[in-house]
């Protein structure tokens, strides 16, 4: 059991070494695979050490790629403007290909699509280095992409990376047999709670919704079982200052379910611009300490994979201690980069994946000028998002 608690521990760390979530790679296996999770970590390792040794040195500046790929394949913003418009319709021309100069023909009075195949596999030869994806939504749900399920096949083909889908669940149930048969490597559904009433409070959404996601994820773990996949199932729920004493029961709800893991996340406010009274706080000396027992008690005992919420800190005004901005690449179904997977900020200023060197663009090296803690003094002002972010907080907690 401690070895395996050794395991768990160090899969929570890999998945955040950027800040992002990552898929767990420390799960025992045979030597083979040992071999194959060095592999896909020491990407991870180079470029994290190069960058904490040189992103002081060069203005923010960066001689490698990302290599860790946000992707929201089915986002749009129905409300362009005519600003935007142009850049918006350059999507669908993706699938016709490209021009010389690597931008894509001009086909004027086209319409804004999802991301497709073609576009993503373009995507893809923009960001050679990438090792991890993650296919996850802001406002729309991954599984609204009827592409998806070929995109995490194409990119595992491609270059071995490892892919985590998060899913609300509501649509799971078309795709179970796809997905459990596809290279995906873990598969996240936001449950947001352990009950319909609590799932209602957390999500906004319907009782019926909870119903609805519980029977999806009971089909898709009746056919893993039944195909002997491979898949890691996860459950992610929502936690607040009213709720966070109920993670035993959630515990045992997942072990219930049969799934491998499951990640508790903080309540913030949805408006960076206030705290809320809601949120689990590192001042909470009650909180803390029930955390703390959780980990010699229940998770100690139990066979899951367990991720608990990341405590706040009440005054964030000084952090500066995202990674993001050094490993990640996050893109919309626009093509649209930010150096943040949580948020993007407006196109025109945060660029697009064709561009020679976005990685070093102003948005990068401006993310990059605010979370440099080797940078004295840093005169650059903490933006309000990243005061109430889980990804800013010091890894050491």
């Amino acid at each position: 059991m401690g070895d395996q608690r050794e395991k768990t521990v160090s899969g929570s760390i890999a998945r955040t070494i950027f800040g992002a979530i990552l898929p767990n790679q420390d799960k025992p296996f045979g030597a083979a695979g040992a071999v194959g999770l060095l592999w896909n970590k020491l990407p991870r390792i180079l470029n994290m050490a190069r960058s904490r040794m040189r992103s002081d040195l060069r203005h923010g500046v960066l001689d490698y790629e990302p290599i860790h790929l946000h992707i929201s394949p089915a986002e749009l913003n129905p409300f362009l403007d005519d600003k935007l418009a142009s850049a918006a319709a350059l999507t669908t021309e993706f699938a016709l290909g490209v021009t010389a100069t690597g931008q894509p023909p001009a086909m004027p009075g086209m319409q804004p699509q999802r991301l497709a195949l073609e576009s993503f596999r373009f995507l893809m030869d923009q960001v050679p280095a990438i090792r991890t994806i993650e296919f996850s939504g802001r406002n729309r749900d991954p599984l609204e992409n009827r592409d998806l399920v070929k995109m995490v096949d194409y990119a595992h083909k491609f270059n071995g990376a490892e892919i985590t889908l998060v899913t609300d669940g509501l649509l799971l149930q078309p795709y179970t047999e796809d997905l459990l048969k596809s290279r995906l490597h873990a598969l996240v559904i936001r449950f947001q709670a352990h009950r319909p009433s609590a799932y209602a409070a957390m999500s906004g959404q319907p009782l019926s919704g909870f119903v609805k996601i519980l029977e999806n994820t009971e089909h898709l773990l009746k056919r893993k079982q039944a195909l002997k996949s491979m898949l890691e199932v996860e459950l992610s729920m929502m936690v607040d200052i009213h709720h966070y004493r109920q993670i035993p029961e959630m515990i045992r709800f997942a072990e219930t379910l049969g799934v491998d893991g499951i990640r508790f996340e903080n309540y913030v406010s949805p408006d960076p611009a206030k705290k809320s009274d809601k949120t689990l706080y590192s001042h909470q000396a009650n909180v803390k300490q029930y955390l703390d027992d959780l980990k010699n008690t229940v998770i100690k005992s139990s066979r899951l994979l367990v991720t608990l919420p990341v405590l706040m800190d009440l005054d964030m005004s000084g952090h500066r201690h995202c990674l993001e901005a050094y490993g990640t690449v996050s893109v919309d179904a626009e093509f649209n980069v930010s150096g943040c997977s949580r948020q993007l900020m407006l196109p025109e200023k945060n660029g697009k994946i064709w561009e020679e060197d976005f990685f070093n663009n102003g948005m990068y090296q401006w993310l990059r000028s605010i979370h440099n803690a080797k940078q004295e003094p840093c005169n650059t002002p903490v933006p309000l998002a990243c005061q109430s972010c889980p990804r800013n907080m010091p890894s050491s907690r």
